[in-house]
């Protein structure tokens, strides 16, 4: 098994999981703070 190959997809497998994590967070952030206030309480 080349290790090159599995390091090379084990990167960008995780690269496009953070991006498409830190997409939805921007997403439900924007949605959620005029929507529900209370979330504020929360995160201060």
């Amino acid at each position: 098994m080349p290790q090159l190959d599995t390091s090379t997809w084990f990167i960008t497998i995780v690269s496009s999981m953070i991006t498409l994590f830190i997409l939805f967070q921007l997403k439900i952030s924007a949605q959620s703070f005029p929507s529900s206030p209370s979330s504020k309480s929360l995160t201060t």
